[in-house]
């Protein structure tokens, strides 16, 4: 298609390494499904990136997560086109030395262990931002150590060798590493949402499209 120019088939898509695991690669093997020809160029750029990709005309779409996507929306009003497409509940991510704790587990019960956050981002609000939220809401769930990590990926390890707790979205792998298990939580919390966003100003080819379309409908929250 690119030696003829009809680029109509194909869709160039960034999309966080947390949505890689299982929601992108299910939108993906449906686009598959009902447009055989389809050919897709996926970028797993950090968010940052590929919100910068994105603007700068290197991708089609961008498929995001973040706490909060009105936000978001308020900030790109004039440059992107944005659909919230997948919300998604927690669980927290527990060294082994915290296997008894009863389950589901109360972040109250969690206060006294270190928890790794990582940090802000200046293009979306992540996880630093639910955090914020969550104590500014409710303070008795403040916990009384803190350290910031790189990222959530970077958290894993920290937690695997006891260091610490994180809270961890449920689009993350279901399948965690040695010495880490996962918990769901009692408390009642705010949600994270994946956001699919292209430019305003751009046509989006078929199957850029017919991807968006699949994105949307329906909307799905992961538990």
């Amino acid at each position: 298609s690119e030696i003829t120019g009809d680029k109509a088939s194909t869709v160039s898509l960034a999309s966080a390494p947390i949505l890689n695991w299982e929601f992108t690669p299910s939108a993906l093997a449906e686009l598959k499904r009902i447009y055989p020809t389809a050919t897709i160029s996926l970028d797993d750029a950090a968010p940052a990136t590929a919100i910068k990709r994105l603007l700068d005309g290197q991708v089609d779409l961008a498929l995001l997560p973040t706490s909060d996507p009105k936000a978001f929306i308020r900030r790109y009003a004039h440059e992107l086109t944005v659909h919230q497409v997948a919300t998604f509940d927690y669980s927290v991510a527990l060294p082994h030395r915290l296997a008894e704790l009863e389950s589901p587990v109360s972040l109250a019960d969690l206060r006294g262990e270190t928890w790794l956050i990582p940090p802000r981002s200046r293009e979306l609000p992540e996880l630093a931002e639910f955090y914020s939220d969550l104590w500014n809401s409710r303070p008795s769930l403040k916990p009384d150590r803190t350290q910031e990590v790189a990222s959530l990926n970077g958290a894993i390890p920290m937690v695997s060798s006891g260091l610490g707790v994180s809270i961890v979205p449920n689009c993350a792998p279901a399948v965690q590493p040695q010495g880490i298990i996962n918990r769901p939580i009692s408390d009642e919390l705010p949600h994270y949402y994946a956001i699919v966003a292209y430019r305003t100003d751009r046509e989006l080819t078929t199957a850029a499209q017919a991807l968006v379309d699949i994105l949307r409908a329906p909307q799905r929250t992961l538990a």
